[in-house]
């Protein structure tokens, strides 16, 4: 054990607020009677003289504390960084990579929402919380990143072009489905009732998650009611076997 090292990395800790932590009076005993640790003392010693000065990242973490208001989807991981980084510990790189993020909503501010976006993040917050839970039980993180941005954006109609971003990513098919119908409002199109058979539709609206049918769904017009429809559903021209 290099006694000055220590000395000066209690001293580092003292500085950072982390003197009365479990490592700080680890490496305060340590320093005071200049006695290498034995057992599992040597394992945590060499992972703290590694882990090095702690006072950036616990500066760092009094930085993304003033941020986290306006975090956006990114407030559950950077609360959780925040955590790491006040405990002394240096940041990883995908935490890195959030802390960028955030760091740049101050430079890239947030937008109105568009049509599109409406249409997208409604149906994106429908599925979240009225799709099959075991899915969702698999992709936790997702799940509650998807939330907070429909909420958010909801609550404000304002989006940050970094959360939109992440829609476009983790929900392509919704995106495709709200852009890509079966035919736009006016058009005829084709779909099969299982009890009255194939039935000639009106194409009434754009698409959107129904929750009920677990699926994006175009509203038609059929015999005079208005009835979501899949859009996997509609056929551009009628079966053979109606002609």
């Amino acid at each position: 054990m290099d006694h000055e090292v220590v000395k000066d990395l209690a001293a580092q800790y003292k500085e950072a607020g982390l003197g009365d932590t479990r490592s700080g009076r680890f490496l305060s005993d340590l320093a005071a009677s200049g006695i290498a640790p034995r057992g599992g003392g040597i394992t945590w010693l060499q992972a703290l003289v590694e882990a090095g000065d702690p006072r950036p990242s616990v500066a760092l973490a009094a930085e993304m504390t003033l941020l986290l208001p306006s975090a956006g989807g990114d407030s559950r991981y950077l609360t959780n960084i925040i955590s790491r980084l006040a405990a002394g510990n240096k940041a990883r790189d995908w935490e890195l990579e959030v802390i960028g993020r955030v760091r740049g909503r101050g430079v890239t501010p947030a937008t109105h929402l568009t049509e599109e976006q409406i249409s997208v993040l409604t149906s994106v917050a429908l599925q979240v919380r009225k799709a099959h839970g075991m899915y969702w039980a698999r992709r936790p993180g997702v799940k509650d990143k998807a939330e907070r941005i429909t909420r958010d954006s909801q609550a404000t109609g304002m989006i940050h072009p970094d959360d939109w971003s992440w829609i476009q990513d983790k929900f392509k098919g919704t995106i495709r489905a709200v852009n890509t119908t079966a035919g736009d409002g006016g058009q005829i199109r084709f779909y099969h009732d299982y009890n009255k058979g194939w039935l000639t539709v009106l194409v009434m609206g754009t698409g959107r998650y129904d929750p009920n049918w677990r699926a994006m769904v175009q509203d038609c017009l059929i015999d005079g009611q208005l009835m979501a429809i899949p859009i996997k559903s509609l056929r551009k021209r009628p079966p053979k076997e109606t002609k």
